[in-house]
């Protein structure tokens, strides 16, 4: 969507998880598949389109919201995005990592979920099954809050995972060493 002096770009309203309310431009929120897909939904022909993100707290998505202004920004090269992308990921917990990541996977915007998926995996290298469940908080009670419709996408957009590890299960793992 081109706009002229005389046209006013449509924004977004987000509104989080904790009542936060973020405007963004429909531009920025295009590269959300999600957004994409909740935008192309709403029928009314209006300046501003309000979503909630139910499962986003603010200081969340407001790091998201970064990150999409960020790579929205036609005029910084793709070299500069890249040492940009490098600094924003060094988040100072796991647990903002971790909720980044989620919230990437819950918007379903690729390029996120690339970077820190990546970082995920720099930094769960060579450490023990212990300490990863440890720091990202994976099986703890208080950290369950997936419901059968979220494990059932995990479950559809990751099967190759799944698949990958009932092939292992039931070759390798099981042989006896000669």
């Amino acid at each position: 969507m081109s706009t002229t002096p005389a046209m006013k770009a449509r924004t977004i309203t987000l509104k989080s998880s904790d009542e936060q309310i973020f405007v963004i431009q429909e531009s920025v929120a295009m590269q959300s598949k999600t957004l994409e897909h909740m935008i192309a939904a709403e029928q009314k022909e209006t300046d501003n389109i309000v979503i909630p993100l139910t499962d986003i707290a603010g200081n969340i998505l407001a790091k998201v919201i970064d990150f999409l202004n960020k790579h929205a920004e036609v005029e910084t090269s793709d070299e500069d995005k890249e040492i940009w992308d490098a600094q924003f990921v060094n988040f100072e917990g796991t647990d903002v990592l971790r909720d980044v990541a989620a919230a990437a996977d819950d918007l379903d915007i690729d390029d996120l979920i690339l970077l820190t998926g990546m970082r995920v995996f720099n930094w769960i290298k060579g450490k023990t099954p212990e300490v990863i469940r440890h720091t990202f908080r994976i099986g703890y009670q208080t950290q369950i809050s997936s419901t059968p419709g979220k494990d059932d996408n995990i479950r559809r957009r990751n099967g190759w995972a799944f698949e990958t590890y009932s092939v292992l299960a039931s070759t390798n793992l099981q042989q006896q060493p000669r």
